[in-house]
């Protein structure tokens, strides 16, 4: 099953991937959490040591970043993932508006069951947060997504994290501690 975030943005008005290529940053915390930090984008966050970053083979031209959580066995098929993706528009993008389409968007599928839609507070932001369930009969795995999002002027962050859904609330509590990490300035 191949996952879709949904982001909703009008390619012409986006800003292309030259501009969201940056040095990358990676110091060890001492609470066993590395920092990720892109200077061009102005984002900083924390993530575990033992998970796996990777700003390469992502697969939509606003995707920054990704990272993984390390497979436990051989019965793990897929690792969880959290994906930062930042869109530019040609002007400033209200919080509201992008999470109605959102939302609407979601709510109209029919592979996706919206679980809970809430504000949210994403670095010092105001921002939004939606957890929903991918449904699709043929796959072997279904699968939860948690997305948060925030605009800043005319930028629009995606914090996207996907599990199987029996991994999900597992690796929850770690998500939430990343997303706690956040820096945007």
């Amino acid at each position: 099953m191949t996952l879709t975030t949904i982001i909703l943005c009008n390619p012409d008005q986006a800003m292309g991937q030259k501009e969201f290529q940056s040095s990358i940053s990676n110091t060890t915390t001492k609470s066993g959490f590395l920092t990720y930090e892109n200077p061009s984008l102005g984002i900083k966050m924390q993530y575990p040591s033992n998970w796996t970053m990777s700003g390469s083979g992502l697969q939509s031209y606003n995707d920054v970043v990704a990272f993984y959580s390390p497979l436990q066995n051989l019965s793990d098929a897929l690792p969880a993932q959290l994906l930062l993706s930042v869109t530019r528009y040609s002007q400033n993008i209200a919080l509201d508006e992008y999470t109605n389409l959102t939302v609407t968007a979601l709510n109209q599928s029919q592979n996706f069951i919206v679980n809970e839609s809430n504000p949210f507070t994403l670095a010092k932001n105001p921002a939004h947060q939606i957890i929903f369930s991918a449904i699709s009969p043929s796959a072997p795995f279904n699968f939860n997504i948690m997305q948060v999002w925030t605009t800043i002027g005319d930028k629009l962050y995606i914090l996207s994290f996907n599990a199987e859904a029996s991994k999900f609330s597992k690796n929850l509590p770690t998500i939430q501690q990343i997303l706690h990490s956040v820096e945007i300035g």
